[in-house]
């Protein structure tokens, strides 16, 4: 994993490429609520839960009647791979854990 539960990070995805955030918490359940009551989509599940440093993001809230549309909100749901770090310090290095490794001739 990248971050862990407290770290500020930096988002990599397009979309929202280097706005800082805060990690919260790992969404292991659904239905999962953020601090605002909204609820994560089931495709969350195995997500951090973050919160914006900065402006709100702009998120796809998926109406109970059907149809969707854009809302503001301070609390989203990423995934690992879209999430830099930024620590003091390197911390344990983990890419060993989940790398593949090189075969040596």
């Amino acid at each position: 994993m990248n971050v862990r539960p407290g770290d500020i990070a930096r988002i990599v995805h397009p979309e929202y490429y280097g706005k800082l955030v805060q990690v919260n918490r790992l969404i292991t359940a659904i239905p999962h609520k953020h601090p605002n009551g909204r609820e994560a989509l089931p495709s969350c599940r195995g997500a951090w839960e973050i919160e914006s440093l900065g402006s709100p993001f702009s998120v796809w809230l998926v109406e109970k009647g059907g149809g969707s549309r854009r809302v503001p909100t301070q609390w989203a749901a990423c995934f690992d791979l879209w999430l830099r770090p930024i620590r003091d310090s390197d911390g344990d290095d983990e890419t060993l854990t989940w790398a593949p490794k090189k075969e040596t001739a």
